[in-house]
């Protein structure tokens, strides 16, 4: 594959903060952990939200910035369904490409049980 522009070394660092919340069911309390509750069919639904940049150094016009958000809902004790968002932001993209990119996914997600 052939670049579409030259190479440009740039040295930065990535700020991030996230937030995640989960929503217990009926009968779970104060309950929010990975597996379901003893005696409860299914887990919590959850969200989680993260955004962050990533500014440059040594080239103080260039940047990224990005979101994401992920939203789980389970439908069995290993089964879930979820919706995802990511947006990213590049101020000075290669030659070729959007400054924007803005991807939404569904899944359908499985986790395991632990055995016993």
């Amino acid at each position: 594959m052939n670049a579409p522009g030259p190479t440009v070394l740039l040295a930065g660092s990535n700020l991030s903060v996230s937030y995640s919340k989960c929503f217990p069911g009926p009968g779970m309390g104060a309950l929010c952990a990975a597996s379901p509750a003893p005696g409860r069919v299914v887990g919590p639904s959850s969200i989680d939200f993260k955004v962050g940049a990533v500014p440059v150094f040594n080239r103080s016009n260039s940047w990224q910035a990005y979101g994401t958000f992920d939203a789980f809902h389970p439908v069995t004790p290993t089964w879930s369904v979820g919706l995802q968002a990511v947006d990213n932001h590049y101020e000075i993209p290669p030659k070729g490409f959007n400054k924007n990119y803005v991807n939404v996914g569904l899944s359908i997600k499985y986790t395991p049980t632990p055995s016993k």
